[in-house]
């Protein structure tokens, strides 16, 4: 439904540009009146006038505007001086009345000069149509009379042929076949494509669906249509600059069909050669400076892989550097590229083309007060990001606390650090909360391995000495406990009721600490279970029946065995 509202469009501007053509056409073709001619043969006929006045006229340059003679919409000639008292922009009025008389009585449409006193004069079948003098030279741009008055020939001399042509029946129907044949074909190709560009957005979507099916990708696009809307935006965008390429062609031609009209598609045409042109020396110009920017370019990217290759060798080990780590190696092979391309940038800057135009500098302005007030957050969350890996509070594949969330440590980004705890959930916490938040590091106490600590509370009637063999031995029994160091086992409190236990083992895998600490438990309940001791904090509202004291006799009691 859209392609066919736009070619309805394109096809009412099409007739209506051609019905305009015509109207246009057929108003001119049409005899006009005699213009009644003023009594200015005082131009040709007085050159001792001409010669006092143009002395007064190279003073008043400055001061007198120029004037255009304009015939049909065509530019004859700029008339820049006073000759006899007359100011250019009358003499421009005059010398177009003329030239329409002149065209319109012509017999032949002979196009003649003659030098006269200070001067020379341009005439059409023997008649007067303009004077020019040298006050009427453009001296800034180096022309003569004689040139000036060439110029002026020809243009008067393509006027009288476009005139002839105008009134020419065969030639204003060869014209109209031309835009007929023109507009016809210009729909065709619009049609053509549009129903291209449709063609083109389906299989641009159906191959970007297809690779969205691997893995990485359908988790990227899993709940987004960006990619394939985007690269269907850009398909439209470019058919519709084609089309409006298209439009400017077909006008350009079919104005320059019709005599009346070929002053416009001129005009057109000689506008998208001076931008061509533009460009084209533009990019010529700019051609020792681009050179110098690939230099820069190869040589900063030499560089970067260069650097590449030493982070690589000090990550396998081959070359040694006390200061840089290997949890520290990724993230200064990353600021070190960066730093690489933008020293490149700032080097290459004064050398792209329009690096010194003020619009070029309002944007890095814009740009820069942009990311000045937009990413102040960004550059925090950066900077606690390399301050957790170069002071390495904590590293990957530790067991931290922050707050409520314990787990291990899978990664530490530039802005934020991923966290799984033990219940196999993935927390994402920004690197400036973590750097606000007390960490508690549960792996600092030996390489790899996460101290994991388990309390117990037991009655006054229970040995001292017999629960901590009995919660050494359900550590050692326990086979996702490391054994080496032993288990740390104290006292910590003395309660009113009860004695608390605390024992601090080493998990051998933080990923696993919730099934390691499970089966710590349940060892520790076996042990207590198989030598009668209960796991319980009593508590008392009358004095017992006997004291709860162990009687030294009974301080070693000893342990029963599983079997």
């Amino acid at each position: 439904m859209r392609i066919r509202a736009i070619l309805s469009i394109y096809r009412s501007v099409c007739i209506a540009i051609f019905s305009l053509v015509v109207m246009v056409g057929a108003t001119y073709a049409q005899p006009r009146k005699p213009v009644v001619q003023p009594d200015v043969t005082v131009l040709a006929a007085l050159p001792a006038v001409v010669v006092a006045d143009s002395m007064r006229s190279d003073a008043l340059r400055l001061i007198e505007p120029t004037a255009t003679v304009k015939v049909f919409g065509r530019d004859i000639v700029t008339l820049r001086g006073n000759i006899a008292g007359v100011a250019p922009k009358q003499r421009a009025s005059v010398a177009a009345d003329r030239i329409v008389h002149a065209l319109e009585n012509m017999p032949t449409g002979v196009v003649s000069t003659k030098i006269v006193s200070d001067g020379e004069s341009v005439f059409i079948d023997n008649t007067l149509v303009v004077f020019l003098a040298n006050s009427d030279v453009d001296v800034s741009s180096g022309e003569s009379l004689h040139f000036l008055t060439q110029r002026t020939s020809e243009q008067l001399q393509l006027l009288v042929v476009e005139y002839q042509e105008q009134r020419s029946l065969p030639d204003i129907l060869l014209a109209i076949g031309l835009t007929i044949l023109a507009t016809v074909a210009f729909i065709i190709l619009l049609r053509v494509l549009f129903m291209a560009r449709g063609v083109v957005v389906k299989r641009v979507m159906h191959s970007v669906n297809q690779r969205v099916k691997v893995a990485h990708m359908r988790d990227l696009m899993s709940t987004s249509k960006m990619l394939p809307m985007v690269l269907a935006r850009l398909v439209s965008i470019s058919a519709y600059a084609a089309s409006a390429v298209m439009s400017y062609i077909y006008a350009t031609f079919v104005l320059n069909r019709f005599p009346i009209t070929r002053p416009w598609g001129e005009g057109m045409s000689d506008a998208i050669i001076d931008v061509i042109g533009v460009i084209v020396s533009s990019i010529i110009a700019a051609v020792p400076n681009l050179a110098f920017v690939v230099v820069i370019i190869i040589v900063a990217r030499f560089t970067q892989r260069f650097v590449a290759k030493v982070f690589d060798k000090i990550e396998d080990g081959t070359i040694q550097i006390s200061m840089i780590s290997v949890e520290t190696i990724t993230p200064t092979r990353r600021i070190t590229a960066v730093l690489i391309w933008l020293f490149a940038i700032a080097v290459i800057y004064p050398f792209l083309p329009g690096a010194q135009s003020d619009a070029f500098k309002g944007v890095s302005v814009l740009f820069g007060l942009m990311i000045s007030l937009g990413a102040s957050g960004i550059v925090g969350q950066g900077m606690s990001g390399l301050i957790l890996l170069y002071l390495r509070t904590v590293r990957t594949g530790e067991l931290i606390t922050v707050g409520e969330i314990t787990g291990t440590v899978l990664k530490i980004g530039f802005f934020n650090t991923r966290i799984q705890t033990s219940f196999r959930e993935e927390v994402t916490l920004a690197n400036s909360v973590l750097m606000n938040s007390t960490i508690i590091n549960h792996s600092r106490f030996q390489e790899g391995q996460v101290a994991h600590t388990t309390a117990v509370t037991i009655g006054y009637d229970t040995p001292w000495r017999q629960v901590h063999e009995m919660l050494h031995q359900a550590a050692v029994d326990c086979e996702l406990v490391s054994t080496e160091p032993p288990p740390s086992i104290a006292q910590t409190s003395l309660r009113d009721f009860y004695v608390e236990y605390k024992m601090t083992v080493l998990l051998i895998d933080p990923l696993q600490r919730l099934e390691a600490i499970t089966q710590l438990h349940g060892k520790i309940q076996d042990v207590f279970n198989r030598n009668g001791v209960q796991i319980m904090s009593p508590n008392y509202i009358a004095d017992p029946a006997s004291n709860k004291i162990v009687p030294p006799p009974a301080w070693n009691p000893g342990l029963k065995s599983s079997e």
